[in-house]
């Protein structure tokens, strides 16, 4: 054996070597296309990332702009929820030229009714501002949680894993109308309407302590819109059961389509969930928080170059309650659009509740 490793040491070593090289190989053969699979993996995440950041983007355009649609339809059923404004206006109105023609004749019985419309316009007026208020934000987080549960099966459908996720079919156009109509017909119509029953006594509650000639400054005026913030809902707007849901959930009518029945009861018990009603209770502080800025600058800014002495450039401005009320139309604050933008819909989604909230509903996996 020892001859004949010496004959043929040279033979041996040259295989030896090869066989370690062939091995080496081999092995750095198998580390390349592991690295290699995993650098293919990592682009698939990091295009799948891509994607998932594009769509994302993609709902939060189709949110607003849907949201846009809506607002015409809101601000139709406000003025039929809310109509007795104008007859108020005109009735004051046939008052007093009733009483400037009647000069020299006091009519204690229509100065008497002249200020109970009044009193009855300010509350009207104050109820019309803040229903607004909460429907805006509702329909407002209610369309970005419904058009993110679309996007989701949209994304899905598409996805390269679609057929492990379930329920991924895109809905037809016809089954789309459904799942909006039986949301927003309710949220539009017999929610509204329960709204105003709702809201109006509380405002009235708040506003016996200010006639229409009672003087308010800016602080004032969001004091008073706090103030009925906490009676209509409640000790917390975060509370587990919002007094607010009501007025968006119907659950009395099934869904033809089997598939939009399930999408509404998806819609139910997300807008049942804390998520939901964290990102609805910052939602109407933001809110509110922009309606005092908007009153500010339009009933208690003073022009540039109106020349004020020191000490009253200290005081506030404060303006009888009579003159602010034709300033709390919904058209001229919350609902507002200004060159396709909604001020109130832009700070909202800006809230780190609001857009964790749509995303967690985007990304959630049946």
């Amino acid at each position: 054996m020892l001859k004949f490793v010496k004959r043929h040491r040279r033979a041996i070593a040259v295989g030896s070597v090869a066989g370690v090289v062939v091995a080496g190989a081999i092995r750095v053969h198998a580390i390349m296309r592991h690295a290699n699979d995993m650098l293919s993996e990592a682009e698939r995440r990091v295009e799948g990332q891509r994607r998932r950041q594009q769509h994302l983007e993609r709902l939060g355009h189709e949110s607003h702009e849907a949201l846009l649609t809506f607002l015409t339809a809101l601000e139709k059923e406000l003025k039929a929820a809310t109509d007795d404004i104008p007859a108020l206006y005109k009735e004051i109105k046939q008052i007093r030229q009733t009483m400037a023609a009647n000069r020299g004749e006091p009519d204690e019985a229509a100065a008497e009714r002249e200020r109970c419309l009044w009193e009855k316009l300010k509350v009207a007026s104050f109820t019309t501002l803040l229903v607004s208020f909460y429907s805006f934000n509702l329909l407002h987080l209610v369309l970005k949680l419904q058009i993110h549960m679309l996007g989701r099966q949209n994304f899905a459908s598409k996805s390269s894993s679609a057929p492990e996720v379930t329920g991924t079919e895109i809905l037809s156009m016809e089954a789309r109308g459904e799942f909006f109509s039986m949301t927003y017909n309710f949220m539009l119509g017999q929610g509204l309407r329960e709204l105003v029953a709702h809201v109006t006594p509380q405002v009235a509650h708040v506003l016996r302590e200010h006639t229409v000639r009672s003087r308010l400054d800016a602080g004032s005026l969001t004091s008073v819109l706090r103030q009925i913030r906490s009676r209509v809902e409640g000790d917390s707007p975060n509370a587990s059961a919002s007094p607010l849901l009501r007025f968006v959930i119907c659950q009395q009518t099934a869904a033809t389509d089997v598939r939009v029945q399930g999408m509404l009861d998806e819609t139910w018990d997300t807008v049942e969930s804390p998520a939901f009603l964290a990102a609805l209770g910052d939602a109407l502080d933001k809110s509110l928080e922009v309606l005092s800025a908007q009153l500010k600058a339009t009933l208690f800014t003073e022009p540039l170059d109106t020349a004020v002495s020191s000490s009253s450039a200290a005081t506030p401005p404060m303006k009888p309650l009579v003159n602010l009320l034709a300033h709390l139309k919904p058209h001229r604050t919350v609902l507002h659009v200004d060159n396709g933008r909604v001020v109130h819909a832009d700070a909202v989604t800006s809230i780190p509740s609001v857009s964790t909230f749509a995303t967690a509903v985007f990304d959630q996996v049946d």
